[in-house]
């Protein structure tokens, strides 16, 4: 279930973004660059000063020469912890993990989408009538970087918020809530209703999976 989402454009030039307020304050997750360890699925570990581009959900670290740069482990990674932040990486996003029973958990995905490019149409207005692919994209890993020469294009930014169990995500609704506390249906249904709780709105559903937690051994 989508609980924010917000649409912009940017403008690229030789594969650099221009112009576009949102994707220059969102294209990554954390605020700076951080001290994290970085463990495998194998168990391995690694640290690391590291980010999470929001466009690609990758890794990306700094190089002595201040260039970003991903890594070669990144289909291998498991989780990654930053500060005070644990990511969880499951179906090729990362879950910023908000809260748990250490069975199930809430977690939020922050992601930008590069859309389709917008052309003007014939009277002046935008029409987004060509997909990204028509201006060379040629690697999803680094599709910016390789745009050629000048285009607008529509950029999504969205952070959606997701219960977490045995690695596998479900969207906040009514349907999973019931699927995943069976239990505690009724006390849930009876919590919503008294509290008007929305399942769009983000902290409506943060202070309803606290509710859960605290009440699930009743």
């Amino acid at each position: 279930m989508q609980l924010f989402a917000q649409s912009g454009v940017i403008k690229v030039s030789d594969g650099k973004v221009t112009e576009g307020d949102l994707y220059l304050k969102n294209q990554y997750v954390l605020h700076d660059f951080l001290d994290a360890i970085i463990t495998l699925k194998d168990g391995t570990t690694y640290d690391g000063k590291i980010n999470i581009n929001t466009v690609t959900q990758t890794l990306r670290m700094i190089d002595v020469n201040g260039d970003t740069l991903g890594v070669n482990i990144e289909k291998s990674i498991k989780a990654v912890s930053a500060g005070a932040e644990l990511f969880y990486k499951i179906n090729g996003m990362y879950v910023r993990i908000i809260d748990t029973d250490g069975e199930i958990f809430l977690g939020q995905i922050k992601a930008l989408k590069i859309g389709e490019e917008s052309k003007k149409g014939p009277y002046g207005g935008s029409g987004e009538v060509a997909s990204i692919t028509t201006v060379g994209v040629l690697d999803s890993d680094n599709m910016i970087e390789h745009i050629p020469g000048d285009a607008t294009l529509k950029v999504d930014l969205r952070r959606d918020l997701f219960f977490i169990k045995n690695d596998k995500l479900y969207p906040v609704t009514k349907k999973n809530l019931a699927r995943l506390f069976p239990k505690q249906s009724g006390m849930i249904e009876s919590y919503m209703k008294t509290n008007g709780t929305n399942l769009n709105r983000d902290q409506d559903v943060k202070r309803l999976f606290d509710f859960i937690l605290n009440n699930r051994q009743l």
